[in-house]
């Protein structure tokens, strides 16, 4: 299966198969892509990279065929960004049906006058942000793509 990887708006790298019969010129040309805009990329020779599309670079190597690199850094700085989203999803589960704002005031009181109900959803925010700020800490320090992976999608 060959995959080429296209600047689809001139800017934001993406990934796609080439369908099979279709040659990956035919295939760039049918998606709208100028010769610089794309280059062949075999995903074996990055492992784990996939899920970080937006990680990738073209480098223009034209006339010879362009060349695809994988920028780590890139790629971490989105994973950090995924552990966010997620971690606000899970914030909003964990309020269970109450605003951050009763949450914040109830943490404002004192904990042995606070409501055992809030008490709870307060340690459990509390959890997921140090699991959070942990996942993000990991991410920084990680030295390769399937240690970010590890972290991000475990």
């Amino acid at each position: 299966m060959t995959h080429i990887l296209g600047l689809n708006d001139n800017v934001t790298p993406q990934i796609w198969e080439v369908p099979e019969g279709l040659t990956t010129e035919e295939f760039a040309e049918q998606s709208g892509l100028a010769a610089d805009q794309w280059a062949v990329v075999d995903l074996a020779d990055f492992p784990g990279c996939q899920y970080w599309p937006m990680a990738f670079d073209l480098v223009d190597n034209l006339p010879s065929p362009n060349t695809v690199t994988f920028n780590l850094a890139t790629a971490k700085l989105y994973a950090d960004h995924t552990v966010q989203t997620e971690s606000v999803a899970t914030q909003q589960t964990l309020l269970d049906g109450y605003t951050a704002e009763q949450i914040a005031a109830q943490a404002a009181l004192a904990a042995i006058s606070r409501d055992v109900r809030f008490q709870n959803i307060i340690n459990d925010l509390n959890a997921e942000s140090a699991a959070t700020l942990q996942k993000q800490v990991d991410i920084a320090a990680a030295a390769t793509i399937a240690e970010v992976n590890a972290i991000v999608f475990p």
